[in-house]
């Protein structure tokens, strides 16, 4: 089975760093990584992409557990930015 956002929302899978992700009321106000592993059918053209990884607040997105893994629906506009590859790697 597979979710889908609709619309302009986007589902993203946290990306942990290093360490594990800990939330605290400290880290909610603090931009973290995701990844987008699925869009609605009107994000697409807002310049995302699966597999993209952005940055977005906790407390903007809506937090799931589903199979056992924690995933994020945020719409497009709470997304602060994304990161861009570097053209020599």
């Amino acid at each position: 089975m597979k979710i889908k956002p609709y619309n302009e929302m986007l589902l993203l899978e946290p990306v942990k760093e290093n360490t594990a992700l800990q939330m605290t009321k400290e880290s909610e106000e603090k931009p973290i990584k995701g990844r987008v592993v699925e869009m609605g059918e009107h994000a697409g053209i807002f310049d995302f992409q699966i597999g993209d990884i952005v940055f977005f607040r906790v407390f903007m997105a809506h937090e799931i557990e589903y199979e056992g893994k924690e995933y994020y629906f945020i719409h497009y506009e709470n997304i602060l930015g994304k990161e861009i590859p570097d053209e020599t790697d």
